[in-house]
């Protein structure tokens, strides 16, 4: 008698605990900085790596690995062999210098939230004791695209120095993105493919004060930007094998990764 088992992911569990977390990012995740160049565009821009490529200089194209996700190449995601979930915050110092005037900052905010597993448990071709030369990975991610956040302040003299005009310069605000990835490998050569939205909001406010005129005169401008689009990228790696395991002709330890991936 023949018995065959198999063994399947929590799917519906795995993608539900992620928009929990997706929900509860949404609501804790607004920028925190004051970065007077955020001021001009969409805000600064922030890297979309995550932290394992971080360690490795930001190198995205030619990375993959069987436990942690790499959102820049979506081919990468057919190399999972397990279901992961990744997420992270970072901190930045800045220094602002301006004639005798000089400022430290620090910010920091949701750095990502990703989700990945495989659609081909690696178990079941244990148990079935046959390996299939495809291989199918998914993923949900969210992650910061920009930052808007500043206070500036600065004064003027006109009229030959009798009136004083104060700026206060404010904005706040962000982007995200929240991608779909999917990826199929065929032996040692993947593709993938990154399908999303980009969504977020930035308000501007500038102040303008003349401080000695009488009565006092005051002037405000308020403008916001609402950020809505459709994004996309591509990605493909293949594996250039230089030895493989003495006792399995299948299993390769040694390799060349080469990559590339487009983003639109």
């Amino acid at each position: 008698m023949n018995m065959k088992h198999k063994i399947t992911l929590p799917a519906k569990q795995v993608v539900g605990a992620f928009l929990l977390l997706f929900v509860a990012a949404i609501g804790f995740a607004q920028p925190k900085q004051n970065s007077p160049y955020s001021r001009y565009g969409i805000g600064d821009p922030l890297p979309s790596y995550f932290a394992s490529q971080a360690a490795m200089g930001g190198m995205t194209a030619a990375f993959h690995d069987p436990f942690h996700l790499n959102l820049n190449n979506p081919a990468s995601y057919a190399f999972l062999k397990s279901t992961a979930l990744e997420t992270g915050i970072f901190a930045k110092q800045s220094n602002y210098e301006s004639g005798a005037d000089k400022a430290t900052n620090w910010s920091g905010n949701l750095g990502y939230l990703a989700l990945g597993f495989t659609l081909k448990s690696p178990v079941n071709e244990v148990l079935d004791r046959k390996k299939s030369p495809w291989q199918l990975g998914m993923g949900l991610a969210l992650t910061p695209y920009s930052l808007v956040g500043y206070n500036v302040q600065t004064a003027d003299n006109i009229s030959g120095g009798l009136d004083s005009i104060i700026n206060t310069f404010e904005g706040n605000g962000g982007s995200y993105k929240l991608n779909w990835t999917n990826a199929i490998k065929y032996k040692h050569t993947a593709i993938g493919l990154n399908l999303g939205w980009m969504f977020g909001k930035a308000s501007y406010e500038n102040t303008t004060v003349f401080v000695d005129s009488l009565p006092t005169f005051t002037n405000t401008f308020r403008d916001a930007v609402n950020m809505n689009g459709f994004v996309w990228g591509v990605g493909v790696q293949h594996d250039l094998i230089l030895k493989y395991n003495a006792n399995n002709a299948e299993l390769p330890t040694k390799w060349i990764t080469i990559g590339a991936s487009l983003d639109g």
